[in-house]
């Protein structure tokens, strides 16, 4: 199962990260008082958002092939670029009317991140992923 997943990668891991992303950026610039209520709490709104973030962009820096450098040193870069991005989000509500930038959704946004990525790291040497996708010897 999962090596299908790993072969058809746009399909089953570029799509989802993408739409997650997406999503995630729509939902954080709707002003606050418009809102669609959904019935957790808004840190733990956070962390499950950049949770499946990283855990798609992290098992995404994985498997492919372009970039070796980004493939080898997936955990790391996983993290700076959801960090990064997670930072901006968080400021870049700052000029949405309702909103606001606060530490403790920037936290529950780290935590989400790292159990992501270890989620995801986790996944990828159970399932043997490492050694599944191969440079040159897969099409997409």
């Amino acid at each position: 199962m999962l090596k299908v997943i790993f072969r058809r990668k746009t399909l089953f891991i570029y799509i989802p990260l993408t739409v997650h992303w997406i999503t995630i950026f729509i939902l954080t610039s709707i002003p606050g008082d418009s809102l669609p209520e959904f019935a957790l709490d808004d840190k733990l709104k956070h962390f499950i958002a950049y949770l499946v973030l990283s855990l798609f962009l992290t098992i995404t820096l994985r498997v492919q092939e372009r970039y070796q450098n980004l493939r080898n040193h997936y955990i790391k870069f996983a993290f700076i670029i959801t960090i990064i991005y997670s930072t901006f989000d968080e400021i870049h509500q700052v000029f949405i009317p309702g909103r606001s930038a606060e530490l403790l959704d920037w936290i529950a946004n780290l935590l989400g991140i790292i159990l992501g990525i270890y989620a995801a790291h986790r996944l990828i040497q159970k399932s043997g992923a490492l050694n599944l996708v191969k440079v040159g010897t897969e099409s997409e």
